[in-house]
């Protein structure tokens, strides 16, 4: 019952980024772009700020925007959870060899 939730948070937490950018952008009239890299750097990590190794890496997550990191977080959640569950229903029907 653990991914339902995630699905929600991460939906929930997709709508309030994209309603906190739209808010900013009718407010100052420019777009904040958020990325992973944005989090990274709220969090304090240094990589995020001057990247010394896994340049690559660090020029990927500048482009993936948050929002959608979040909802594919939720929807990673749901389909490892439905794909569990099936694995689990298989195996108690070929222990009772139905």
């Amino acid at each position: 019952m653990f991914a339902p939730w995630v699905f929600v948070l991460s939906v929930l937490a997709a709508v309030g980024i994209l309603g906190w950018q739209a808010y900013s952008h009718l407010r100052i009239g420019s777009w904040p772009a958020l990325s992973v890299v944005t989090l990274l750097e709220w969090l304090k990590i240094d990589w995020a700020h001057s990247p010394r190794d896994w340049i690559g890496l660090h020029a990927l997550l500048a482009a993936l925007p948050l929002s959608l990191v979040a909802l594919a977080t939720g929807v990673a959640a749901v389909v490892f959870w439905l794909r569990i569950g099936k694995r689990e229903d298989a195996g108690d029907q070929g222990d009772w060899g139905g």
